[in-house]
């Protein structure tokens, strides 16, 4: 279910094969180039086949941000069993923040995860999409979130019914 390294004729790809290897997973981040629209995003690769946990995905925040986040679920997962489901919400990613671990559709494989996608040979993996609040409290599905927040972090799955009662 996953490629062969044989597959890797690029030396971006031979890296890409490096850094799982290496580290136990590879963390993508994608920003726009001059003239494109759309949100950034980063996502995680190996760690499904690492961890046999979800691999990630995060949208909406910078590639630093998104790396420290990605890199601290697969040491909670690695080093303390940590299981993340779906539907829940955690803290420890964003200082001050919980966040949302939200089941995301296709979309999450076919348009966002594209080299994780490529590194399973196109076979369904499990990822999760890792939702973050505005700094003023709304979460992108609340009628308060601000349609900056919806528009930079779309939500591939279906969000909770209401806001987050603390």
């Amino acid at each position: 279910m996953v490629l062969d390294r044989s597959a890797a004729t690029k030396p971006f790809e031979v890296s890409f094969f490096d850094i799982i290897e290496k580290h136990g997973w590879h963390v993508m981040s994608v920003a726009n180039t001059e003239g494109e629209e759309g949100p950034v995003f980063s996502y995680s690769t190996g760690i499904f086949q690492r961890l046999k946990a979800p691999e990630l995905l995060i949208i909406g925040l910078g590639a630093k941000i998104c790396a420290s986040m990605i890199n601290h679920y697969g040491r909670e997962i690695q080093g303390n069993g940590k299981i993340f489901e779906a539907g829940k919400f955690y803290s420890g990613f964003l200082e001050g923040f919980d966040i949302y671990m939200m089941e995301p559709d296709e979309r999450a494989r076919k348009e966002y995860a594209i080299w994780a996608d490529w590194y399973y040979e196109r076979q369904p993996f499990p990822i999760l999409q890792c939702v973050w609040p505005a700094t003023t409290g709304p979460w992108p599905w609340d009628e308060t979130a601000s349609a900056y927040l919806k528009k930079t972090q779309p939500l591939l799955g279906i969000a909770p019914v209401g806001s987050r009662l603390n």
